[in-house]
């Protein structure tokens, strides 16, 4: 294997300049989110709506139609469709991490096209993505592999670009992710609570850098200040298998063109980072009565912990906000018309079980099916999107869960796009246990147009 060396300054330079040029490092630190703007701020009540339940989400209230795509097999790239991390969709392409098989491109015929990079333990090889970023518009791929602490750039076509390993910046050991917005890298941090990390100013989520990796500002979830002592009386005991640990999840992410969209958990507010670096206030979400700092970070929390309402995940389109949460022994999805204020919901019930993680840890979760939207384009079923970027919803479907459809019905079912479901169910007909899954690309209503996906 020629090896081809990438000398730490000239690797930083052109890594600058393969993700736009470098910013200015004079920008105030600010190490909790404090929002800046408040052009547009929504209430969202839901803890006085979970008796609203609608009888559907249906997909064409927010989906102009659905584009079917057949991921082939390649015979030296094999995967299965829950293996699938982190996909991409381009103009051109298609692109997703698979563990064993590398970073794979595709086109947007569903054909494989080739690997990007190799695995392995060599310059610019990967034995582990921790995350990675598209940039369209220069055509790059910007990968970070977390256990070398390296970020990796190739090419369309898989030639490597640069190999750089960013400084540690606020004194942290480590990043557990790296992302892009606009000109900046937000370096992604998980911090475990400790006597070292007792001093909640730094007990951060993200620390913001320019091109040329210059630190800006830490971004803190605002809960944390002034519980110092109470994260310092609840560390983490690793010898008790029934201890519990103060840890912290990671916020819920949504990564569009010009701005991300953060959620701590626990917390009842969604806030927006643009690609200037303002920080906005979106959604302040009605919970009822507040969970208690420590209780939301509990490993093993108690069964008191149910009866607070939790927010999981969300979503948002040019239309509505969709939120997902839990409360009691139910999970919900709700729907938050934005002309009108109104707050509608799904629910599905579920069970509180204790749940092994591994040695002698266990934890309490609920167990249980999530709502989901109805198919009322092509007819499948229960559409659930895997990924999203700020034009498509998109879900892969296995092709064993294929097999299982009542084609019968599913031909004579009435639904928004006859000629594609006919497709459909035409690929079915001949689709094999062991082919590929088929990607359901489902194109928004109202969508903005893009050049980069994150």
């Amino acid at each position: 294997m020629k090896k081809r060396k990438f000398p730490i300054i000239k690797s930083c330079f052109l890594l600058a300049i393969i993700i736009t040029v470098a910013c200015s490092s004079d920008e105030k630190k600010n190490s909790v989110i404090k929002p800046e703007k408040q052009e547009r701020i929504e209430n969202v009540n839901l803890i006085d709506n979970t008796d609203n339940i609608a009888e559907a989400f249906y997909l064409s209230d927010i989906v102009d139609s659905i584009e079917i795509v057949q991921l082939e097999i390649n015979p030296n790239h094999l995967f299965t469709e829950d293996r699938i991390n982190n996909l991409f969709l381009t103009d051109n392409d298609i692109f997703f991490y698979e563990t064993k098989s590398g970073l794979l491109k595709y086109n947007r015929l569903g054909e494989f096209q080739q690997q990007i990079g190799k695995i392995g333990k060599g310059p610019g090889e990967y034995l582990l993505i921790r995350n990675y970023y598209v940039d369209e518009t220069h055509q790059t791929i910007t990968a970070y592999l977390n256990w070398k602490g390296k970020l990796v750039s190739y090419d369309f076509e898989g030639k490597l670009l640069a190999e750089v390993k960013p400084p540690l910046l606020s004194g942290i050991k480590g990043y557990s992710g790296f992302y892009r917005l606009g000109n900046y890298h937000l370096a992604e941090h998980f911090p475990a609570f400790s006597e070292e990390t007792a001093d909640t100013s730094q007990v951060f989520n993200f620390v913001v850098a320019d091109s040329l990796f210059h630190e800006i500002k830490t971004l803190t979830d605002p809960s944390y200040k002034n519980y110092k002592q109470d994260i310092l009386d609840n560390k983490y005991d690793p010898w008790d298998s029934w201890a519990n640990f103060y840890q912290i999840d990671p916020p819920r992410l949504k990564f569009r063109d010009t701005y991300m969209d953060l959620m701590y958990p626990g917390n009842d507010t969604i806030y927006r980072l643009t690609h200037k670096l303002q920080t906005e206030l979106r959604y302040i979400v009605n919970t009822g009565k507040k969970m208690p700092f420590e209780m939301l970070h509990l490993r093993l929390p108690p069964l008191e912990y149910f009866d607070y309402l939790s927010l999981l995940d969300f979503e948002e389109t040019a239309n509505y906000l969709f939120i997902d949460f839990a409360w009691k022994k139910n999970f919900y999805k709700a729907r938050f018309q934005k002309s009108t204020g109104q707050v509608d919901m799904l629910k599905k019930p579920c069970e509180i079980q204790e749940k092994f993680l591994s040695g002698r840890l266990y934890t309490r979760r609920r167990d249980g099916k999530k709502p989901s939207f109805t198919d009322d384009m092509l007819g499948t079923g229960e559409f659930r999107h895997q990924w999203t970027n700020q034009q498509n919803w998109i879900c892969a479907i296995p092709a064993y869960k294929l097999l299982e459809l009542d084609l019968d019905s599913l031909k004579k079912a009435e639904v928004k796009q006859p000629s594609v479901r006919d497709k459909l169910v035409q690929k079915i007909q001949n689709i094999k246990e062991t082919d590929g899954p088929i990607l359901l690309v489902a194109h928004l209503k109202n969508a903005q147009s893009s050049t980069t996906n994150h």
